[in-house]
């Protein structure tokens, strides 16, 4: 019996490949839901930041609302970029990202920081 095709027989074709020819690299295609690297893995809990005044040298944030307890937990930073990020939470309940919603400076300089 004789084959009636056109072209090589693509079996013999992929088993004369030489084992040092690199394979087809093809890249992966985003499958939808995928997480961006800018996600943030914890809760975002707003703060307001005091400035350091009188015997205190550091930064006071207060925080809104913990996620775990519904408490206000306060947290201290030597600078105020340093006051937001992932902070574990005063209850112990957890750990959360605090984004900094206002500056309080002085006696009645208040700023958004939004």
């Amino acid at each position: 019996m004789t084959r009636h095709s056109e072209g090589p027989d693509p079996r013999a074709h992929a088993s004369s490949r030489h084992h040092s020819e690199p394979a087809a690299i093809v890249p992966r295609q985003p499958t939808g839901a995928r997480r961006s690297r800018t996600m943030r893995r914890h809760p975002v809990v707003y703060a307001s930041v005091s400035e350091p005044c009188g015997t205190r040298s550091r930064w006071l944030v207060v925080t809104s609302a913990c996620p775990a307890c519904g408490g206000r937990h306060v947290h201290y930073a030597a600078a105020l970029a340093a006051a937001g990020g992932a902070r574990r939470a005063g209850c112990g309940r957890g750990i959360y990202w605090i984004a900094v919603a206002r500056v309080y400076r002085g006696v009645l300089g208040i700023e958004d920081a939004a």
